[in-house]
């Protein structure tokens, strides 16, 4: 079993050559290069992030931020998947919008 396969929708998939590895694949040329030097080709998954314990006040985060956990430290890191920005303080979560300003009507008396 190595590592540069993966199971994709019952087919093996080549994470080396980013192809389907049939028979055809596996004895290619590219391939068999590729099988020897698999460090310049292929890097292993990272262990799968934590999500922070909910029930923690730094698990409290603002829309589309994320509470994540290191998996070396154990320690809270927060993400925003939509700017890309990650980082080890929680980010605020802004200050509810004042309510909308009474418009003035007529005056019925």
């Amino acid at each position: 079993d190595e590592p540069w396969y993966e199971n994709r929708n019952g087919e093996w998939y080549c994470l080396l050559c980013s192809a389907f590895a049939n028979q055809g694949h596996i004895e290619s040329e590219k391939h068999k290069k590729r099988e020897l030097n698999p460090e310049y080709y292929f890097q292993p998954r990272a262990a799968p992030l934590a999500l922070c314990d909910s029930a923690s006040s730094d698990s409290v985060v603002p829309p589309p931020w994320q509470c994540l956990t290191c998996p070396n430290t154990g320690e809270n890191y927060y993400h925003n998947p939509v700017t890309k920005i990650t980082q080890w303080d929680r980010p605020e979560v802004p200050p509810p919008p004042p309510p909308p300003a009474m418009a003035a009507g007529p005056y019925i008396g």
